[in-house]
C-alpha cells in the first residue's frame, strides 16, 4: 500500500506541481483547485487506518511523502493536514475538509499573535495542542497577515476574539513543536536533494576551457561538500522519522531540525557558487528551492534554537553526554549512518 500511494503521489505531483505551477502559486494563484485534486485523491487522510479510508503510513512512510512534497515545493500544508486529522479521526472527531496547520503553545486567545506560521497564508483551520487538550480552530476570524515574504506562505496569526472552536478534544498535550520541526526538516532535504541534483547536472553541462566545469577539482570539492551536508541531514530526518511509534520522539525531532537548518544555508550557498550569475536569475529554478530553504530553515525555531533544546535536555539528562547521546542513538541507528554514507558518496560522485 505505502509504495502505491507513493508512486500515485509522485506522478500527481509530476503533473500538478511543476516549476511552472509553483510559479503561479508564487504569483498569488488560488491553491483550491490544487487542494481539491489532493483531497479527490484522498492523500490527505494517508496517516489513517484502511478501516478509516486511509493507506495507513507509518512514520517511515510519512517521511517518504515528505521528501516528495519538498523534491516538488508544494505550496500548501498537506503534511500537517494528514497528521491533525489522523489525531482527531484517532479522538472520535470527524475532520473538516480543508487545509489545516499545527499550533503548539498553551494559549492563543485575546491578541496574542503568532509569527511567521508555515502555510498560514493557504490554511483554512489551525490544531491547538495545550495543557487543555486539543482544540480545532477556525481561522475564519483570525487575523492573517503575511509575512511579506515574496512568494511564501507562512503568515502572522492573531486572533482580536476569542477563536471559533470546531472542536475539543481532552488529549495530553502533544509536543507540536518537535513535531513541526520534524517535518519541515523532512521537506527541507527533499528541497536540498533536487538543489544538489541540480547542480550536478549543471556542473556536468556548464563548459569552460573546453570541458564541463565539472571535472575541475575545486568543483568536485564544492560538490562533495554538498553531498556530505545533504548526508547528515538526511540520516538526521531518517532517525526521527523511523521506529514503531506514532510521532517522531522530541530529541530526534530536535536533531532533524538543527541539522536541516544549519546545513540548508551552506549548501545553498555552495549551489549558487558553481552556478555562478545564472543562479540568481529569476528564470533560472535555484532561487524557487533556496527561498523555500530559507523561509523552512527560520520556521519553527532556527538551528540556534533546536541546538539549545538539545543541549538543555543533555545538561538535564543523567550521566555524562556521551551517554546521553548513547540513549538516542540505537544499534539500528548506527548501522544505518555506516551503510548510508558509503552509497550516498558513491551516488553522488558517479
Amino acid at each position: 500500500m505505502e509504495e502505491i500511494l507513493l508512486n500515485s503521489l509522485e506522478r500527481f505531483l509530476r503533473s500538478h506541481c511543476t516549476q511552472r505551477d509553483v510559479r503561479r502559486y508564487e504569483s498569488g494563484e488560488s491553491v483550491d483547485t490544487l487542494w481539491e485534486l489532493l483531497e479527490e485523491q484522498g492523500y490527505p487522510n494517508a496517516l489513517l487506518s484502511e478501516e478509516a479510508g486511509g493507506a495507513a503510513l507509518g512514520l517511515s512512510g510519512l517521511r517518504s511523502v515528505l521528501l516528495l512534497l519538498g523534491q516538488y515545493l508544494l505550496p500548501v500544508p498537506l503534511a500537517d493536514t494528514m497528521v491533525a486529522r489522523a489525531l482527531l479521526v484517532e479522538g472520535g472527531v470527524l475532520p473538516p475538509i480543508g487545509r489545516m496547520v499545527l499550533l503548539g503553545a498553551a494559549d492563543h486567545g485575546g491578541a496574542q499573535t503568532l509569527s511567521a506560521v508555515p502555510f498560514a497564508d493557504v490554511a483554512q483551520h489551525a490544531l491547538l495542542s495545550s495543557s487543555e487538550g486539543l482544540r480545532l480552530l477556525s481561522l475564519a476570524g483570525a487575523e492573517v497577515v503575511s509575512t511579506g515574504v515574496r512568494g511564501g506562505y507562512a503568515a502572522h496569526l492573531s486572533w482580536p476574539r476569542p477563536p471559533d472552536v470546531v472542536a475539543s478534544l481532552p488529549t495530553p498535550e502533544i509536543p507540536f513543536a518537535s513535531i513541526n520541526g520534524a517535518l519541515r526538516a523532512a521537506l527541507m532535504v527533499g528541497a536540498m536533494r533536487q538543489v544538489l541534483a541540480m547542480t550536478l547536472e549543471y556542473a556536468n553541462t556548464r563548459k569552460q576551457f573546453g570541458s564541463s566545469i565539472g571535472k575541475f577539482q575545486v568543483i568536485q570539492h564544492q560538490l562533495a561538500e554538498m553531498a556530505e551536508h545533504l548526508l547528515s541531514a538526511d540520516m538526521a530526518v531518517q532517525l526521527a522519522w523511523s521506529g514503531g511509534d506514532r510521532l517522531p520522539s522530541p530529541m530526534l525531532a530536535a536533531l532533524a531540525k538543527q541539522r536541516a537548518s544549519a546545513v540548508s544555508s551552506r549548501l545553498a550557498a555552495i549551489a549558487h557558487a558553481v552556478h555562478g550569475a545564472i543562479g540568481l536569475s529569476e528564470e533560472y529554478p535555484l532561487q524557487l528551492y533556496v527561498r523555500r530553504l530559507y523561509e523552512w530553515r527560520l520556521a519553527d525555531g532556527s538551528e540556534s534554537y533546536w541546538a539549545g533544546r538539545l543541549g538543555e535536555e543533555c545538561l538535564r539528562a543523567p550521566g555524562d553526554a556521551l551517554e546521553f547521546i548513547r540513549g538516542h542513538l540505537s544499534a539500528d541507528a548506527r548501522s544505518l549512518f555506516l551503510e548510508n554514507r558509503t552509497s550516498s558518496r558513491l551516488r553522488t560522485m558517479n
